[in-house]
């Protein structure tokens, strides 16, 4: 899909993707002066990822991992699946015997 340029590392161009109407349309929505030029150029923008079949892969992590004192503790099991950190959801008290 990189039809005469050599990619780049160390980019935010994951895919490789080398498409001049792509670029042209970022170009314009950079420069766009009115709300209405911003959308409309963006779902034209979105409509072109959209036939390339553009797809910026993610993941979640699936542990965490954390340091506490002897006295911190947790439940046996989390009850929310999915939390950024470990500390979100104050799940955790003071054992004032440890």
């Amino acid at each position: 899909v990189n039809p005469d340029r050599k990619i780049k590392v160390q980019t935010n161009n994951i895919e490789s993707l080398a498409d001049r109407e792509i670029d042209r349309l970022i170009d314009q929505y950079r420069t766009v002066e009115t709300e209405e030029e911003l959308v409309a150029t963006a779902h034209l923008l979105e409509e072109k990822l959209r036939e390339h079949a553009s797809f910026v892969p993610g993941f979640i992590q699936g542990y965490e991992r954390s340091a506490h004192w002897r006295w911190v503790r947790f439940p046996e099991s989390f009850s929310e699946r999915d939390m950024r950190y470990v500390y979100e959801y104050q799940q955790f008290w003071i054992d004032e015997q440890a």
